[in-house]
Parts: C-alpha cells; sequence; structure tokens
C-alpha cells in the first residue's frame, strides 16, 4: 500500500464538508458544528467518503445512515453510524488490517486507509458493534 502525502491542515467548514459529501452518499448529519476543524480537507472527506461507502455496503437504509460531529476537551469525535448487518467480533478485531475485506471484490483498503488518514493527523480510529444492530466508526482527531 501506497504511503499519504502528509496532510496540510487547513480550517475545515462542517457545513460545507457536509454538503459535499451529501452529493455523493446519501445519510443524515447531526448539528454540525460551527467551529471548524483543523485538517487536510482532501483526505478528511476521502477518510469519510469511505466511512459513508461502508455504511451503505452494509446494507443499512440510508436513512439509518448518519454522520456525528462534536468538539471535545481537545479533540475532535466524528462517527459514522449505521444500521447495517454488523460486524462480528472477528471480524471488528481484523476490520482495519489491509487487504482483509468480508466483501466480494473488496479491496480490503478502505478502513485501512482511514485509519492511516487518521494516525496521520495525530488521531485515531475505532469500530463498535451498535446496540440494536449496525455499526458505529468512530474517527478522533486532535481538536
Amino acid at each position: 500500500m501506497a504511503r499519504l502525502p502528509a496532510p496540510r491542515p487547513e480550517p475545515v467548514d462542517w457545513a460545507e464538508l457536509v454538503q459535499r459529501l451529501q452529493l455523493q452518499q446519501p445519510f443524515t448529519a447531526g448539528p454540525v458544528p460551527s467551529r471548524p476543524l483543523l485538517a487536510d480537507p482532501a483526505q478528511l472527506q476521502q477518510a469519510l467518503i469511505n466511512l459513508l461507502k461502508n455504511a451503505q455496503e452494509s446494507g443499512s437504509d440510508p436513512a439509518a445512515i448518519e454522520l456525528r460531529a462534536q468538539a471535545a476537551p481537545g479533540e475532535w469525535r466524528i462517527e459514522v453510524l449505521d444500521r447495517g448487518t454488523g460486524m462480528s467480533e472477528a471480524v471488528l478485531a481484523q476490520a482495519l488490517m489491509p487487504f482483509y475485506s468480508t466483501k466480494r471484490g473488496g479491496s480490503g483498503l478502505g478502513l485501512a486507509l482511514v485509519r492511516e488518514i487518521a494516525e496521520a493527523h495525530g488521531g485515531r480510529l475505532s469500530l463498535a458493534q451498535r446496540p440494536g444492530g449496525g455499526t458505529s466508526v468512530q474517527l478522533v482527531l486532535p481538536g
């Protein structure tokens, strides 16, 4: 897998980002933060496109796919939630590894790329089962 260029952080306006993402993928957005996030706009958009695409491919109703973003002390928490088929504990344990995929024809690079983007920004990526079914993916970036 090729390495990404180092992030070139700049202020990212949430409303504009959400609008661009909704042109590519249907989802609902929680309240949009007014404070901009300092991140590489292209890399952040690519990470969120990958997460939203995965949520859509999970079998979730598009109306049940949600993007949430909130500022916490010293960090940003960005979540993509779905109500798809979810992931077993075994799949969750391997899902962030490059070339691991449960999808027919999947490359296994989507989540690995998102993790690389998160880590390049000094953040982290985590996945969890949602109570009631589906998956929660949390991208945490420095604030």
